[in-house]
């Protein structure tokens, strides 16, 4: 039976992470900060213990006994789920500084407790925006201080990692979605109201990976004995952008605009000078012309190739799943 710690337990992939590694006999200990209190949504099987990660002899007495630590931490955001409007907002005060330096605390700690391999969820944003297909292969080059904080995180993994005898596993995830996503509300709001125009046509790639199948990936990251030492891209299989929104529409039982011809001059002027003006959509961020005409795509051959077959969820019903999550917090079309 493997030992695993999980940091950032609290989160969406962290909570369904936790829940696969039980059901599969395994031990979990979720490593949750003391201003967290009681996770309600934490499957009751895993072990917490609460230790403050800037805390050194503390985080290695949580993590004696441990053989994989999965690094899911990310900055807090200001915004919660609330029952009259679910939003994401900011992190907070300490931004994406706090990444790299949890990567750090955890390997310094780690080394003294026995651990034996760190798996670190990073991102694709540590490739920056991209017009071409990225894989693992492709030369990182972040154009945002998020994707910059993952890639400094990766690189001190890597280098504190080998220098400490820790197994290090970088494992870039793209844009991950399930039920209970804070950050798509406001989207499927949108969407469910129909107040969402998509300019172009939303015929080129969007990747994204629905959580249970990053769970998998991730678990494969933990187990598998060649993935040492390797980055490697998860994402789901490649589908289109007007897919990933008409599925969202039919779930709401409502439609989506497609405003094909502002599609071609709205992405000349994206390509030609990097940015396009967000207030089009209404000002929320995930509504933004970049989500709507850049093409997400990635190539995924060699990491499946590495950790073996890990798609099986069907994103309709994700979709479906989730729509009704969220009307049960009062998302009302």
């Amino acid at each position: 039976m493997t030992v695993w710690a999980v940091a950032g337990a609290t989160g969406l992939i962290g909570r369904h992470l936790c829940r696969a590694l039980l059901d599969q006999g395994d031990r979990v200990v979720a490593l949750i900060p003391p201003d967290r209190g009681s996770p309600p949504l934490l499957d009751d099987r895993a072990e917490i213990r609460t230790v403050e990660f800037t805390d050194s002899p503390a985080l290695e007495r949580a993590l004696t006994g441990i053989d994989v630590c999965l690094d899911l931490v990310a900055p807090r955001r200001a915004g919660h789920l609330r029952s009259e409007n679910p939003t994401s907002k900011r992190p907070r005060s300490g931004g994406w500084t706090v990444i790299p330096g949890v990567v750090t605390a955890l390997l310094t700690a780690g080394s003294r407790a026995g651990l034996r391999r760190l798996v670190l969820a990073s991102s694709s944003a540590v490739f920056g925006h991209r017009w071409a297909p990225v894989g693992n292969q492709t030369r990182p080059a972040p154009d945002t201080p998020y994707g910059r904080a993952r890639l400094i995180a990766e690189e001190q993994a890597l280098t504190l990692g080998s220098r400490l005898g820790i197994q290090i596993v970088v494992a870039r995830l793209t844009e991950t979605f399930g039920q209970g996503s804070r950050p798509h509300a406001p989207l499927f709001q949108a969407i469910a109201q129909g107040k969402f125009r998509v300019v172009g046509d939303g015929r080129h790639p969007h990747q994204l990976t629905c959580v249970d199948d990053a769970v998998r990936a991730l678990v494969a990251c933990g187990r598998v004995p060649e993935a040492a030492d390797q980055a490697v891209v998860i994402s789901g299989p490649e589908v289109e952008l007007r897919t990933w929104i008409e599925a969202i529409a039919t779930a709401a039982g409502t439609s989506v605009r497609f405003l094909d011809a502002l599609g071609p001059p709205g992405r000349l002027f994206l390509r030609t000078t990097g940015w396009l003006p967000a207030w089009a959509a209404g000002g929320v961020r995930r509504q933004s012309w970049d989500y709507m005409l850049r093409p997400r795509a990635y190539d995924i051959s060699s990491s499946v190739d590495l950790l073996g077959p890990y798609h099986g969820s069907d994103l309709h019903e994700v979709v479906r799943n989730a729509m009704t999550s969220y009307r049960l917090h009062d998302l009302r079309p």
